[in-house]
């Protein structure tokens, strides 16, 4: 605020209005905040020409001023502003004014609401340092029932990975015993086809048809391999593993459009043409084996022609074959 402000209010010589002097009341009070009472003779002259006529300042108009200064300052101006009131009243007390009574009303209203405002200012504080106590307190509480509950859920799964861990150890020792078991059958059915098939062939005579060795030999590989096949299944199974090489999700995404959303069906665009080639496969045995498991497939296949065409061969050579007449 620069000098200009605490000049005195400009009025006529003889009189000043009831707003001015209200005004110049605020000036007053804003100056001494300000630029202090060094020269206590211009205030004396200004609260003399103030309070002459028997003026009485409004003490709505003082708390007014006082909450503006408080919002808009900091707590010292106010401190600032009791500090100079003191000594304006030391002095005053000591003379004889026409204004001494006016202001010392003035006086005890500034101390009163100066008062009520730092002990409101002090409460709100108090307030604010009780709120934020609190809220610590809530957090700190939230954060240790969070760390709790966390502790809890971590010990229950714990305790659920021991028992997880003590069933796959129970699990896994009768799977051993089980895979152990399985192992044992397929060497001691390897080993006795391997002397069986040894026996057959050292029984059968010097003369014997060459075709009847391989189909012998093809059905004893057909029985051997799909012994082994069996066995290994049921291991896999044990074990909760698949032994397996393919699978028909590639048939089933073929199926549908996966670009194009139909809003009648709520579903993707079907194709017909893969929809009918997918069923036919789940519906036939021959093609789920052949897409699961090709190598069973394959030599199943290749044992059981061998069969078939060293039998027919055979049968050729023996002039067995049977002829079924056509009627046209």
């Amino acid at each position: 605020m620069n000098n200009g402000e605490y000049e005195k209010t400009n009025y006529s010589e003889n009189f000043m209005t009831e707003q001015e002097k209200d005004n110049e009341i605020k000036h007053i009070i804003k100056h001494i905040i300000d630029e202090g009472v060094e020269d206590i003779d211009v205030f004396v002259e200004r609260f003399t020409k103030v309070y002459d006529h028997e003026y009485r300042h409004k003490y709505s108009e003082i708390l007014q001023l006082l909450m503006e200064i408080k919002s808009e300052s900091e707590a010292e101006s106010l401190d600032y502003l009791v500090l100079n009131m003191n000594v304006l009243k030391e002095h005053i007390s000591c003379s004889q004014y026409s204004f001494k009574k006016s202001f010392f009303k003035l006086y005890d209203h500034i101390m009163l609401e100066v008062t009520r405002i730092q002990l409101y200012h002090d409460y709100e504080k108090r307030e604010k340092l009780i709120e934020s106590k609190v809220n610590t307190a809530k957090n700190e509480l939230e954060y240790y029932g969070n760390l709790y509950n966390n502790l809890s859920t971590d010990i229950n799964g714990l305790y659920s990975t021991v028992n997880n861990v003590n069933e796959q150890l129970r699990d896994s020792n009768a799977q051993s015993i089980s895979i152990l078991g399985i192992f044992s059958g397929i060497v001691i059915a390897f080993f006795g086809s391997i002397k069986v098939t040894e026996n057959i062939f050292s029984n059968l005579g010097e003369g014997i048809s060459k075709y009847r060795i391989v189909f012998m030999a093809g059905v004893i590989g057909f029985i051997l391999f799909n012994t082994i096949f069996v066995l290994l299944y049921f291991i896999a199974k044990v074990s909760n593993k698949s032994i397996a090489t393919g699978n028909f999700d590639k048939y089933y995404y073929e199926c549908y459009d996966w670009n194009c959303w139909d809003e009648e069906k709520g579903a993707y665009k079907e194709n017909r043409k893969n929809v009918k080639k997918y069923r036919k496969i789940l519906n036939s045995s021959r093609k789920r084996l052949k897409i699961r498991y090709p190598i069973v497939y394959w030599v199943n296949l290749f044992m059981v022609s061998i069969i078939i065409m060293s039998f027919i061969l055979w049968l050729i050579k023996n002039q067995t074959i049977f002829i079924i007449p056509l009627k046209l």
